[in-house]
């Protein structure tokens, strides 16, 4: 009787093993799924350094702090490019940006501010600068 009880219970613990094994890969496939569906900015397409050139010629700034992570991840999706754009640094000049509620922060010449990082074809549709 008790060789019995055990193989039966051994045999339902497998079964659940596998359920759950299976559900892992399920959940894991929706996940990447997902990630891949997210939207890209395809920076290959575009041209930065002119996109980067017609902010500063809009007079777009960016708000932001050497340490904020966003505001990092904002600088790099522009490369090198990112010369062109007028940067003001909130650990630096706190009057600035007393205005914000945090970084990185986009202001345009209509004195919109635009909080949170950006796709580089978001800030150029806002500036109505033209990507191609």
């Amino acid at each position: 009787m008790l060789a019995l009880y055990c193989k039966t219970n051994f045999k339902m613990v497998y079964t659940a093993s596998k359920k759950i094994l299976w559900i892992g890969i399920v959940l894991s496939l929706a996940f990447l799924f997902w990630c891949s569906s997210q939207p890209q900015e395809d920076t290959s397409v575009v041209d930065i350094d002119k996109i980067a050139q017609c902010l500063w010629q809009k007079w777009v700034k960016m708000y932001g702090t050497e340490t904020c992570s966003h505001c990092i991840d904002q600088k790099e999706l522009f490369w090198d490019s990112f010369k062109y754009i007028t940067y003001v640094d909130c650990a630096k000049d706190t009057d600035a940006c007393a205005k914000l509620e945090g970084t990185p922060t986009w202001e345009f010449a209509n004195w919109e501010l635009l909080p949170g990082k950006q796709r580089i074809s978001v800030l150029a549709e806002k500036a109505w600068c033209e990507v191609k």
